[in-house]
């Protein structure tokens, strides 16, 4: 049961997104992070030259996967909220617990007053973080998608339930989904908290490429192509 609990004063409410702001950022972008180098791998396991046996498959399989849990964990406890309990009373650095603090206006000013940015672009940054989460909460894609997620996070890897098993289980789409609305809102966290604006997809590109470097040499050296390999342009010289 939820306890009555008195909404936050101002104050209180402030002081905890602004110690949401830089957890949550810091969790979506290791989210992101750990998706690019996903993306990578299966962008260079595609390719004909990398499809023939090999001893380290399994091994490879293993990685790949370890990272993809990585990512369902990230994204699940970036849009977490315990349904038994009032938000209010939820010490979650969560995307659905900020939302829930920045749709009282008091607290967004009080928010933009203390903001790196100049206080409009904060006000601006908080309703477009706002705007992204509302949009994206009623569409049944997302619904969907977060749905998936939360019961695969619940059911196999915070516990592994011999009773209860997913019938409808999680696809690699609904991490990427996820990520789609939490990289704009991060984008706007670090304007608000840092007064800097950073182009996260942008930087996600550049990183890709190191990724693609590093998978190349590893399957190469996995599936004994070294002389078959053709690394972009962008990354040749080393």
């Amino acid at each position: 049961m939820k306890k009555d609990i008195q909404p936050l004063q101002v104050n209180e409410a402030k002081q905890r997104s602004q110690q949401i702001f830089p957890i949550l950022f810091d969790d979506i972008w290791i989210m992101l992070l750990s998706l690019t180098l996903v993306e990578a791998a299966n962008d260079l396991l595609l390719k004909t030259r990398f499809q023939q046996p090999s001893e380290y498959e399994d091994t490879i399989k293993v990685v790949i996967n370890t990272l993809l849990i990585s990512s369902v964990l990230n994204v699940s406890r970036i849009f977490d909220v315990n349904p038994n309990k009032t938000y209010d009373s939820q010490d979650k650095a969560s995307i659905p617990v900020l939302m829930y603090l920045l749709e009282r206006p008091d607290v967004r000013n009080a928010v933009a007053v203390d903001s790196c940015a100049p206080r409009e672009r904060a006000l601006s940054g908080l309703d477009t973080m706002l705007g992204i989460y509302k949009d994206a909460k009623e569409k049944k894609q997302f619904q969907d998608a977060h749905h998936r997620i939360k019961a695969f996070r619940n059911h196999r890897l915070a516990h592994h339930l011999f009773e209860k098993s997913q019938d409808n289980p999680p696809l690699i789409s609904d991490i990427f989904l996820l990520a789609t609305v939490a990289r704009p809102i991060a984008e706007q966290i670090y304007i608000i908290k840092y007064g800097e604006v950073r182009e996260l997809l942008t930087e996600e590109a550049i990183i890709k490429q190191t990724d693609t470097a590093f998978w190349t040499k590893a399957f190469s050296a996995a599936l004994c192509t070294d002389t078959d390999v053709e690394v972009p342009d962008t990354m040749c010289g080393s």
